[in-house]
């Protein structure tokens, strides 16, 4: 009877299992067809005839249509690569249009993932592109940009543009202004061809230097010349006495309470509970940082300066990063710079393009790096693009060091005259911060930004940051005048 009664029992308890288990198997089964339709969409590199560069970014027609009944406000591009870009796009429940998002572009083919968001940051749904196959620019090709209408220049004409460059062969792209401002802005070009009212006579601007330029994307060299400012030394020692006092506490628990022990157990979770949270809110587990730092490239006759604009950013904790250009008009957008090959298929930062434009980490230790012409600003010692004298400058209060470099030796404002590597060893030991970097930058610029044994006037002094921030820092800038 027991036997038979526990069948009957059992078998409406077995049911309703099954029941609950295919009902949750039907559940998971459906969430797919329950989350958002996937939007139509197709890509193209049409603004630049396919055109790309590796190491820079390319502009990608994006055309969707949103079967969804949610909206879209925002993209998310990722082509699996050390750079994602989140651009705005507003596309309503069964609505199309169209956007162009810039893309960094790191080599091969171009496969694109592509995450829809609404105005919450909630993904709306998904979708991963068929591959883009764009043809690769080496970096002796130079990409110009013409009108629409407008004519090639002959080619007596194009050989000087080719000298002017430094590179081995043109390709021409057709763009109207609003496809050359963005493709300018993605570094992909190197000059643009405007013609006179006439439509007779083709004058060139150039928007790159050669000299200037440091294409790789490896360079590990650059990473030295930034400290780290999460770590610091109070930090550590605040981080293990926080450690410290935990352990003393928890001594003295166990040894208070080693006979009782539940209640001793019971303590010791409250007080690592107690721990974990003065850590994450005293011991600086959970801190962002950004190191910047310029260096201009002046050359005689020039009225426009080159910028190489280095932010190092630095998270711990989940927190990001960020960094946030000057001016975005007409500026290139910042590329990453590599410490390893392999940080090539690693996440690195985030572009948010748009109108809020902004860098922002996905790493622990990320480098970005702006190449550009600007305006020489009002703290570059500069006239008529000659270098300055050093005794001169050495008088203005912002200033740290400077050098009058021939060869491999190099004079400072006192006269005295010594190689570049004593100077570099000379100032990287002093405990003066400012001159410390300068000693480090000084030995970074001989070996990796000098051209050959090319004499020059170095200037570095302190280079106030654009704006009021608690966990950004400015390093001294550096100002390179050729030598006369």
């Amino acid at each position: 009877m027991r036997a038979v009664s526990s069948r009957r029992v059992g078998r409406p308890a077995a049911q309703s299992s099954a029941v609950v288990l295919a009902a949750w198997l039907l559940i998971c089964a459906s969430l797919p067809s329950l989350a958002a339709e996937p939007i139509e969409i197709t890509a193209s590199l049409d603004l630049t005839n396919g055109c790309a560069r590796p190491g820079a970014y390319v502009p990608v027609r994006l055309k969707a249509t949103n079967p969804a009944d949610r909206a879209a406000a925002e993209v998310r591009v990722d082509p699996g690569g050390p750079v994602d870009t989140v651009a705005p796009w507003p596309l309503g429940p069964g609505a199309g249009g169209e956007t162009v998002v810039p893309v960094f572009y790191a080599g091969g083919e171009l496969r694109l993932a592509l995450e829809f968001r609404d105005a919450a940051g909630r993904t709306v749904t998904e979708a991963r592109l068929a591959p883009l196959a764009p043809r690769v620019l080496g970096q002796d090709t130079a990409l110009v940009s013409i009108g629409p209408g407008d004519p090639e220049p002959d080619p007596s004409w194009q050989e000087g543009l080719l000298r002017a460059l430094g590179a081995e062969s043109l390709v021409f792209v057709r763009q109207p202004p609003e496809a050359f401002a963005l493709s300018r802005r993605c570094g992909l070009l190197d000059a643009r061809v405007q013609y006179d009212p006439s439509g007779k006579k083709p004058t060139a601007v150039l928007l790159r230097r050669p000299r200037q330029e440091a294409p790789e994307l490896v360079q590990p060299e650059v990473y030295r010349l930034f400290g780290s400012r999460l770590w610091s030394a109070a930090q550590r020692l605040r981080l293990w006495l926080w450690l410290a006092v935990f352990a003393l506490a928890a001594g003295a628990a166990a040894l208070a309470l080693w006979r009782r022990a539940l209640v001793g157990a019971a303590v010791l979770i409250a007080l690592g509970a107690a721990a974990g949270v003065a850590l994450w809110s005293f011991g600086g587990l959970r801190a962002a940082a950004t190191i910047e730092a310029r260096v201009f490239h002046v050359e005689p006759g020039r009225p426009e300066v080159g910028l190489e604009h280095l932010a190092c950013l630095e998270s711990r904790g989940g927190a990001a990063a960020r960094f946030v250009a000057e001016q975005t008009d007409g500026r290139p957008l910042p590329v990453p710079v590599l410490a390893a090959s392999e940080d090539l298929f690693r996440p690195l930062f985030t572009l948010h393009a748009g109108t809020d434009e902004r860098v922002q980490a996905r790493a622990g230790r990320a480098l970005v790096r702006t190449l550009g012409l600007t305006a020489p600003p009002a703290g570059l010692p500069l006239e008529k693009g000659r270098a300055p004298s050093i005794a001169v400058v050495a008088r203005r209060a912002d200033y740290v060091a400077g050098l009058v470099v021939n060869g491999n030796r190099a004079s400072d404002a006192s006269g005295h005259t010594q190689t570049l590597d004593a100077w570099a060893a000379k100032w990287r030991a002093s405990a003066d911060a400012d001159l410390a970097y300068a000693g480090r930058s000084l030995a970074w610029w001989d070996r990796h930004r000098r051209g050959g044994q090319e004499s020059a006037v170095l200037v570095w002094w302190r280079d106030a940051p654009a704006g009021p921030s608690d966990d950004g820092l400015r390093l001294p800038a550096l100002a390179v005048y050729p030598a006369r």
